[in-house]
């Protein structure tokens, strides 16, 4: 039997549809399937409907309220040729409000997505990555396969397939100092967490005492989601009318200090990690009328 000789029409169509890596097939979800690009390079086939998206969480902290970042998302991927294409996207943001990225890829294989910070002095724990792949243009759908889910700071970069999937509570967290609010005369000093979660680590507030006789006790505790209090630090000097005194509180095996000096050094019962919600207080028993906290602040470990 001679050749076959093909009508060029149809060689170029065989073509076209073997250079296009498969679509999701019935079963899979949607989900899109890792496979084996040219040469051994594990990858994830890209179709032509095949969206990156990219998403930095907003983060709550008051001391990220006014700063704004800059990121780098870069992708490489691999056409049906072997072709190596090398595509990079510069964000810049506010930190309070987070960004959703998305970009139309071209058909071929994604073989890896890195996510870098540009701006300097951004710990772990303020910027929380998730990214992957979607087949929508439209960044109000969950994604189809996930790549990367991690903290990106301005020393680690975070990226697939060399990173790992994590939560908000993952890493170190970023150490920060949390105000209190202003108090009112005869009130305790109150802040709510802002973050995820947070880690109290030390806090400090200034107490005054009117005329009126009394003495007052000087204590810490959080209130998680409206339960009961969890008293993290009491104070076993009281203070009498008509002080000035500083209450530090700290992780410490030290002695209390002794009631003549005004600052008072108070030992935390032990670690809390807080989340989001709480409300930690530092109050007094037999508080008066003209009793005045100032200055305080909580310093810590926040995640997101």
């Amino acid at each position: 039997m001679g050749d076959i000789t093909l009508p060029p029409s149809v060689v170029s169509t065989l073509e076209a549809a073997a250079s296009t890596p498969p679509s999701p097939g019935p079963g899979s979800g949607g989900q899109i399937q890792p496979t084996e690009a040219a040469g051994g390079v594990s990858a994830v086939p890209v179709d032509a409907s095949t969206f990156i998206q990219v998403a930095v969480l907003p983060n709550p902290n008051p001391l990220y309220s006014t700063t704004t970042v800059s990121v780098s998302i870069c992708a490489r991927l691999m056409d049906a040729s072997g072709n190596l294409n090398y595509s990079r996207w510069d964000n810049s943001f506010a930190v309070s409000a987070g960004i959703t990225f998305q970009a139309l890829l071209l058909p071929g294989y994604l073989i890896s997505l890195a996510v870098t910070c540009n701006t300097a002095s951004i710990p772990s724990g303020v910027l929380f990555v998730v990214g992957g792949l979607v087949h929508q243009a439209n960044t109000g759908l969950p994604l189809d396969t996930l790549l990367l889910s991690s903290y990106v700071s301005s020393f680690a970069p975070a990226g697939w397939p060399a990173g790992a999937l994590t939560d908000v509570s993952a890493d170190q967290g970023a150490p920060c100092t949390i105000p209190f609010g202003a108090s009112a005369p005869g009130a305790h000093c109150t802040l709510t967490v802002p973050d995820a979660y947070f880690l109290p680590l030390a806090a400090y507030v200034g107490f005054t005492t009117s005329v009126a006789v009394a003495n007052r006790e000087v204590f810490m505790y959080a209130s998680i989601a409206g339960g009961p209090a969890v008293y993290l630090a009491i104070c076993p000097n009281t203070q009498a009318a008509g002080l000035t005194v500083g209450y530090l509180f700290m992780p410490t095996v030290s002695p209390f200090a002794p009631p003549a000096l005004d600052t008072q050094v108070v030992g935390l019962t032990s670690e809390l990690l807080t989340p989001g919600g709480t409300v930690i207080t530092i109050a007094a028993a037999a508080i008066q009328a003209a009793d005045q906290f100032a200055n305080g602040y909580v310093y810590g470990r926040a995640w997101l």
